[in-house]
């Protein structure tokens, strides 16, 4: 079978979009009943600058390259844009969906299927053209954010605008269309199945990454060293965020905590990420004179961001307090649970359900930050934060229930659903 898979993100740019496809494409090539190709923008996430040498030159279109025998990459030359370019960036996802068509009009009946992964949202309008190019081949539509829904939840668009109902009208039209659907989450399938009969959802979410092994394992040399760069004393306490830092992460919570905890000297807050809520958050911390929160650019390199997760004591997860994101499962979570960190989680719904039963997790409650410093406290005090050599069963039982070698399988199933879905269809005219 040959597959197009368009996304946004892919390695070499980090975050859980890129570690979602690269799982993915990875077992894509590895079976043998697949030939990949990747169609993306040039990778330039979340640094906001051109990540491959080889794609600096502004006078050509596609980037061509090959990544084993069954995968190819396609990257469209686009102008990148640093957070806050709004312009910019608008104007490269224009340049990407122009130049994507003008490759589906070549190259469409190339591949048997198509594979999108929203959002961005209007990504979904290749896969609407491609069905409606190529007569109904299959497009299989997945959804990592309810678009517009995330808009409105931010409060970036209002919910009787004409943007919003133009957008929803949108959505509803992407799905009836799409062969099948794929949802990120349980909350995404049970929006969609509200929508369009669920037999056409189905709910893949996201998984472990393939860390190797050996770096997992803490390296004692390594920390100290880490410590001693951070200016980080062998007593003090890491409570680490690890992530995007965007609109809807909440972090202005972690600078209120960090705020309310500074005069426990031993108590240190580190945030390794970009995104546009970056800067606000230093101002944050700034006006209240922190000198316990350490912001780290975000890490592209897995063996480096290893040993920052061997580096912390403690990981923070955290959204913004909206019922939509109550639907929401953070990837990080299952970075965290890899490295068997204590957790302090502050999302509600899917991912608190997950780890209800998990004796090395916190819940706290992003508008209590009394009740949270005093959780932060009471797991210090009796060093429950403490790394255990033994991975838990209900830990252990997550991570196999999340393992890609499983949640493969299933991905695999949807593929050639959705092809035989369209076959039948074609054979029936």
């Amino acid at each position: 079978m040959n597959l197009l898979y368009i996304t946004y993100f892919y390695p070499p740019e980090i975050g859980a979009a890129s570690n979602r496809a690269s799982m993915i494409i990875n077992r894509l090539k590895s079976d043998g009943g697949f030939k990949v190709t990747v169609l993306r923008p040039v990778p330039s996430y979340p640094f906001g600058e051109r990540l491959n040498t080889k794609h600096q030159t502004r006078y050509k279109l596609f980037f061509k390259e090959s990544d084993g025998d069954k995968t190819e990459i396609i990257s469209i030359n686009v102008p990148v844009a640093k957070n806050g370019s709004f312009f910019k960036r608008i104007l490269g996802n224009m340049i990407f969906l122009f130049l994507a068509f003008f490759f589906l009009l070549i190259h469409s009946k190339k591949y048997n299927t198509i594979i999108t992964s929203s959002p961005p949202f209007l990504i979904n309008y290749l896969g609407l053209l491609y069905v409606k190019i190529t007569k109904k081949r299959s497009w299989i539509l997945e959804v990592r954010d309810l678009w517009p829904d995330s808009l409105l939840a931010l409060g970036m668009v209002e919910k009787g605008s004409l943007v919003y109902r133009t957008l929803k009208r949108m959505e509803l039209c992407f799905y009836k269309n799409a062969t099948k659907i794929i949802c990120v989450t349980k909350g995404i399938k049970n929006t969609i199945d509200s929508q369009i009969p669920e037999e056409k959802t189905k709910f893949i979410p996201n998984g472990v990454f393939d860390w190797d092994k050996d770096d997992i394992v803490s390296n004692t040399e390594k920390i100290n060293k880490l410590r001693e760069t951070f200016r980080i004393s062998m007593s003090d306490k890491i409570i680490g965020y690890i992530g995007n830092v965007g609109k809807a992460q909440g972090l202005d919570f972690l600078i209120k905590l960090a705020n309310e905890t500074k005069g426990i000297t031993d108590i240190k807050y580190i945030v390794v990420g970009n995104g546009s809520d970056k800067e606000n958050l230093k101002k944050m911390s700034c006006d209240y004179h922190l000198s316990n929160v350490i912001f780290i650019d975000a890490i592209s390199d897995k063996k480096q961001l290893c040993q920052i997760y061997n580096f912390i004591d403690i990981g923070i997860v955290l959204l913004k307090d909206e019922p939509l994101f109550e639907g929401a499962v953070p990837s990080k979570l299952f970075d965290l649970l890899s490295f068997n960190k204590y957790i302090l989680l502050g999302v509600k719904g899917e991912a608190k359900e997950l780890l209800k039963d998990d004796t090395h997790t916190s819940f706290i409650d992003s508008n209590d930050i009394t009740g949270t410093v005093d959780t932060l406290l009471n797991v210090i005090r009796h060093e429950s934060y403490k790394t255990h050599s033994n991975v838990s069963n209900i830990r252990r039982g997550i991570l196999n229930e999340r393992s890609w070698d499983k949640l493969f399988s299933d991905y695999k199933d949807v593929l050639i659903e959705g092809k035989n879905d369209e076959d039948m269809h074609v054979g029936k005219k």
